[in-house]
C-alpha cells in the first residue's frame, strides 16, 4: 500500500490546478479494491461508526458480458470489514447506497441477471452484515434501472431511475416510492416524447423529493440540465431545465442534486462549451427554493478537453465540494477534486492519477469536517479498474493545530523523519531552558495516541522514536497523525503521516 499512498500525495501535490484562497487537505489514506478485471466504485456513506459503506459493481469483463452488485464496508481507516456480491449471469451493478435506520443498508441499481432478460432497476436491502433481507426488481419489457435511493421518514424507500418501458416514450425519469419491505406504493414517470433521465433523487425537508438528470428537446437535438420537485406523493411542483453555451447536438445534463441549508439545492453535472472548443465542464448550479438561478460556475481545462461533475456535497463552512474527471484529449483521464465558497468561487481544485483512466463518482463529508471520496482508477490497484477510496483532511486546522498557545521561544520542534514513515519514525526538538515538557501524539479528531515525554529536563538537544503504537501497546491505523511539544504555556505542532 506505502507506495501508492505515496503516489497519491505526490501526484495531489503536483496536480493542485488553482489555489486562490486556501491548499488542498492533506491525503489521509487511500485504498483500492478489486482484482484483474474491472471494479467500480459508484456511491459512498460513512457509517454510524465512522466507517465507511461503497457500492458499485465487481468483475466486469470485457464486451460488458458480466459483473456483479458489490458492496464493501470498511472501517475509519479503510481497513476491509467484509465485502458482499450480488447477481448472476448477468449484469448487475450498484449505483447508490445508504445506511438505513437499523444500521442496515438499501442499495439501488441494476439487474440482468434475475429474469435473463431486458435490464431492470434493483433494490436490495440487507442487515447490518450485508446479508439480504429482500430484493425487489421493477421493471417491463424494456431497458430500466435506479440510480438512487433515500429511506424517507415511514421506512420505506424511494428511488430514482430511467425506464423505457413505462412513461410517455422513448426514456422518462421514474420515481418509485416502496414501504419498508420494498413494495411499491406509487410510481411515477416524467417527461414527453423524447429521452429523458433521472440520475440522483434526494429527500427534501418538507417531505417531498428533488430529482435531477437531463431532458432532451426534440427540436435543436440538445439535451438540458433537468430539476424536477414534486411533493411526497410524488406530483410535480415544478421542473426547470437548465441551458449551458451549446452548439446542436449537445449534452447538458445533471448528476447529482442535495438541498442547501437555505432551502434551496445545489446541482453537479455537465455542460457542452462553445463550438470553437467543443469542450465539456464540470457545471455547478446554486439555485432557490423554486429553482430559479442563484448563480452557476464551470470547472475545467481550457481548450479540448473534458470535464464532467459526478457528485456534489454541501460542507459544513457552506461551501461545496464536487467531484468527477478531467480529460485533456491525451492518453489518460484524471480525478478531479473542487472545493467552492459559498458563492461557488474555487478555493483549490486538484487532479489525481497516472496514465489509466481514474475518475471519481462520489463525495461525502465526513463527521470531522474531512471527505471520503469514492470512484475507480486504473493507474494504480490489482489491474483493470479497481473500486478506489480516498480519505481527505479537513480544509481547516483541526483542534490539535488550534490550541490557543503562543508561539515558542524556549523552544524548537523538528519535523519528524522519515516522514511518510514505516514502522517507526524520530521525532527531534531542543530546549533552551529548563522546564517540565510534554510530548504527545494525537488523531485527527484530537484524541491523546501516545505520551511520549512527561517529565522535567534541562536545556539541550533530544530525540524520541514513535512506533506507531497507542499508549496501549497496540498499532494504530495509517493515516495522519499530529505530534505536539508543550513547555509551560507554549507548544508547537507538526503533523506526521503512518503509512502500513
Amino acid at each position: 500500500m506505502q507506495p501508492l499512498f505515496i503516489q497519491i500525495a505526490v501526484c495531489a501535490l503536483l496536480g493542485i490546478t488553482q489555489a486562490t484562497f486556501a491548499q488542498a487537505p492533506d491525503t489521509l489514506w487511500t485504498k483500492t479494491f478489486g482484482g484483474s478485471d474491472g471494479d467500480f466504485g459508484n456511491a459512498v456513506q460513512q457509517t454510524s461508526d465512522g466507517g465507511f459503506i461503497i457500492a458499485g459493481q465487481f468483475g466486469r469483463a470485457g464486451g460488458f458480458t458480466s459483473g456483479d452488485l458489490w458492496l464493501i464496508r470498511t472501517n475509519s481507516a479503510g481497513d476491509t470489514l467484509w465485502t458482499k456480491i450480488y447477481g448472476g449471469p448477468g449484469i448487475d451493478q450498484g449505483n447508490s447506497v445508504q445506511q438505513t435506520s437499523d444500521d442496515g443498508y438499501v442499495v439501488a441499481g441494476y439487474t440482468t441477471s434475475i429474469d435473463g432478460a431486458d435490464r431492470d432497476a434493483w433494490l436490495i436491502r440487507t442487515d447490518a452484515d450485508g446479508d439480504t433481507l429482500w430484493t425487489r426488481t421493477f421493471g417491463g419489457s424494456s431497458t430500466d434501472q435506479a440510480n438512487g435511493v433515500q429511506q424517507t421518514s415511514d421506512g420505506g424507500f424511494i428511488v430514482a431511475g430511467t425506464t423505457r418501458s413505462f412513461g410517455a416514450g422513448a426514456t422518462d425519469v421514474w420515481l418509485i416510492r416502496t414501504d419498508a419491505n420494498g413494495d411499491t406504493l406509487w410510481t411515477k414517470t416524467y417527461g414527453v416524447s423524447s429521452s429523458e433521465a433521472g440520475n440522483s433523487v434526494q429527500l427534501t425537508s418538507d417531505g417531498g423529493f428533488v430529482i435531477t438528470g437531463s431532458l432532451f428537446s426534440i427540436a435543436t437535438g440538445a439535451s438540458d440540465l433537468w430539476l424536477l420537485r414534486t411533493d411526497a406523493a410524488g406530483d410535480t411542483l415544478w421542473t426547470k431545465a437548465f441551458n449551458g453555451p451549446y452548439y446542436p447536438y449537445s449534452l447538458d445534463a445533471g448528476s447529482a442534486v442535495q438541498q442547501t441549508s437555505d432551502g434551496g439545492f445545489i446541482v453537479v453535472g455537465e455542460t457542452n462549451g462553445l463550438p470553437d472548443t467543443r469542450n465539456t465542464d464540470a457545471w455547478l448550479i446554486r439555485t432557490d427554493a423554486a429553482g430559479d438561478t442563484v448563480w452557476t460556475r464551470t470547472f475545467g481545462l481550457s481548450g479540448p478537453s473534458t470535464d464532467r461533475g459526478h457528485d456534489v456535497q454541501q460542507t459544513s463552512d457552506g461551501g461545496f465540494v464536487l467531484v468527477g474527471f478531467s480529460f485533456d484529449g491525451g492518453s489518460d483521464i484524471d480525478a478531479l477534486i473542487v472545493r467552492t465558497d459559498a458563492a461557488g468561487d474555487s478555493l483549490w481544485s486538484i487532479t489525481i492519477g497516472d496514465a489509466g483512466n481514474d475518475q471519481f463518482t462520489a463525495v461525502r463529508e465526513t463527521s470531522d469536517g474531512g471527505l471520503i471520496i469514492t470512484g475507480f482508477t486504473s493507474s494504480y490497484g490489482a489491474g483493470g479498474n479497481d473500486v478506489w477510496l480516498i480519505r481527505l483532511d479537513a480544509d481547516m486546522p483541526t483542534s490539535v493545530e488550534n490550541r490557543g498557545y503562543s508561539a515558542p521561544d524556549d523552544f524548537r520542534l523538528a519535523q519528524n523523519y522519515p516522514n511518510p514513515f514505516n514502522p517507526s519514525t524520530t521525532i527531534s526538538y531542543s530546549l533552551q531552558q529548563p522546564g517540565q515538557i510534554e510530548l504527545k501524539i494525537y488523531d485527527t479528531l484530537g484524541r491523546i495516541v501516545r505520551t511520549l515525554v512527561n517529565e522535567k529536563r534541562p536545556a539541550g538537544d533530544y530525540s524520541v522514536a514513535w512506533d506507531g503504537q497507542n499508549d496501549l501497546g497496540r498499532a494504530v491505523a495509517s493515516g495522519a497523525y499530529f505530534y505536539r511539544l508543550r513547555a509551560g504555556n507554549t507548544a508547537q505542532t507538526r503533523r506526521m503521516l503512518f503509512l502500513k
